[in-house]
């Protein structure tokens, strides 16, 4: 950790997003190994074009759900546990992708990696964690060139094993994932507890002065009813809200600007 408070004194990116893209690219060769061979499954078990493309469309409904609980957990438990969740998940999913027997079986692995594939996200919130503005940019920038160097290379060396065995690409995608693991196990978590602990104080504010805002307005429309001369207090020319809104508001914004200080 003092290296990595070091380099960011200095404007480097930390020793730590080295690895992590090291364990992206890994992911994503994983899944460029089998990605470009699942018409050839869907085909094995009777799927027409329609029926394929609809089993896709339910893995991108499934990431679609699954980033904004995967990301307030991420918020919660740290990125690490939820990088570790997603390369597990996505091992096991993508296994049972090549060695489904039953349609039903194929369609629940791609929703089941649905749900839990979120690496690629998370890592560039944790980039960002833990890069200072300067090299942030770049350091982000590597993801997109690890994803292009993984599916110029992957999909072939894919096609090639799948020659050999329709196993084989998930066989070899589940090494890679298992690399990518190991190196996640030794990786440092990037959210401290001071950060998660304004985040949470933030989502809290947020909801109280949310709550209070629907009840002011409750009460505005309940007096409005009673009485057709009471004026809304969002008609005059400064807004009135409630006092423990206008509080709810003010800490939140600077609860807000913690969380940003203390992550960058």
């Amino acid at each position: 950790s003092s290296s990595s408070s070091s380099n960011s004194e200095k404007g480097e990116a930390p020793f730590s997003v080295t690895r992590l893209l090291l364990a992206v690219f890994f992911d994503l060769c994983g899944v460029a190994l089998v990605v470009p061979l699942l018409p050839r499954y869907a085909r094995r078990m009777g799927l027409d074009v329609a029926g394929f493309g609809m089993m896709q469309s339910m893995y991108g409904l499934s990431q679609l759900i699954s980033g904004s609980v995967l990301g307030g957990l991420s918020d919660r438990f740290g990125r690490r546990a939820i990088l570790i969740l997603s390369c597990v998940g996505s091992a096991l999913s993508y296994l049972l992708t090549g060695f489904a027997t039953t349609l039903s079986g194929l369609v629940s692995s791609r929703v089941a990696v649905g749900l839990v594939k979120q690496t690629t996200t998370t890592a560039q919130v944790y980039i960002s964690d833990v890069t200072p503005p300067a090299v942030r940019a770049a350091a982000l920038g590597r993801i997109g060139a690890a994803v292009s160097v993984a599916f110029a290379i992957c999909p072939l060396l894919g096609g090639m094993l799948a020659d050999h065995s329709n196993a084989a690409p998930v066989i070899a995608a589940f090494g890679l994932f298992m690399l990518e693991l190991i190196i996640l196990m030794g990786l440092p978590e990037s959210l401290n507890s001071t950060a998660a602990a304004a985040i949470a104080r933030n989502a809290q504010m947020q909801e109280q002065a949310s709550l209070s805002a629907s009840v002011s307005l409750a009460l505005d429309n309940a007096n409005a009813n009673a009485d057709p001369t009471f004026k809304h207090s969002s008609s005059s020319s400064s807004t009135s809200l409630p006092p423990s809104y206008a509080a709810a508001t003010s800490m939140s914004s600077q609860n807000g600007t913690a969380s940003s200080s203390s992550s960058s």
